[in-house]
């Protein structure tokens, strides 16, 4: 498995790291993340509020662009990643640096606890797995083990600052089962919102469902079809 060393943008901090199963608008992953081209606001914001000793949720950590930044910044950093060859490469590229700020989970999260299925779209490690099977999807799936936020950090007895979604069109299920630790603890929610891998009919209905009760919603950028938004209660 090849390694590359990536610049992380803003904090120019060095990561040793497997290369990317993907291309991002034509060029390789992590070259068009290093080049700033991926999320800058979003990895921004985070750069700019995360903390020495936070506690972060990395629901949906694919091969960790955002697990390594949350490490850099010194929080302790839950990673949930249910896809195998995602998981692999997240846990790689952990290893490759070091890090035991870390814990990985191959749990998927969402509004109940149970056996969930997530579907292949294009391919494994394509970023785009989900437990929606959306039109486009390859019709590969395999079985996952689900539980939600509540009963997590409940079982765990972890106090969230912070939790990190993309879930590529499960976000109101996830959240849904956050509800209990929204109100308890407040932690601020960093959720990518993707409208076109959920049903026409309930686009309305999910957006209402994922920014119910929020006091504050900041969008702080888009990523082709999706929008990022920061949310606070």
């Amino acid at each position: 498995m090849s390694k590359v060393d990536v610049l992380y943008p803003i904090i120019e901090t060095k990561f040793k790291v497997c290369e990317s199963p993907i291309s991002w608008r034509g060029r390789d992953f992590w070259k068009a993340f290093e080049s700033g081209n991926w999320e800058y606001e979003s990895l921004r914001y985070v750069i700019e509020n995360v903390k020495q000793g936070d506690i972060v949720l990395d629901v949906g950590a694919w091969i960790g662009p955002y697990t390594l930044l949350f490490s850099a910044l010194k929080a302790i950093t839950c990673a949930f990643e249910p896809e195998p060859e995602a998981r692999h490469l997240l846990v790689e590229n952990i290893k490759q640096n070091r890090l035991e700020n870390i814990v990985v989970s191959d749990l998927a999260m969402g509004d109940y606890v149970g056996i969930a299925k997530l579907y292949q779209r294009y391919y494994w490690s394509d970023s785009m797995s989900s437990i929606v099977s959306h039109a486009d999807a390859g019709g590969a799936y395999t079985e996952v083990n689900m539980t939600t936020i509540d009963s997590y950090c409940e079982q765990n007895n972890l106090k969230p600052d912070l939790i990190k979604i993309d879930v590529e069109g499960y976000e109101a299920a996830v959240i849904n089962g956050a509800r209990k630790t929204i109100e308890k603890h407040k932690p601020v929610i960093l959720l990518e919102f993707h409208p076109h891998l959920m049903p026409q009919e309930q686009r309305g209905s999910n957006w209402d469902a994922v920014t119910k009760d929020a006091k504050s919603i900041n969008q702080l950028c888009t990523n082709l079809n999706t929008f990022i938004v920061e949310m606070r209660y």
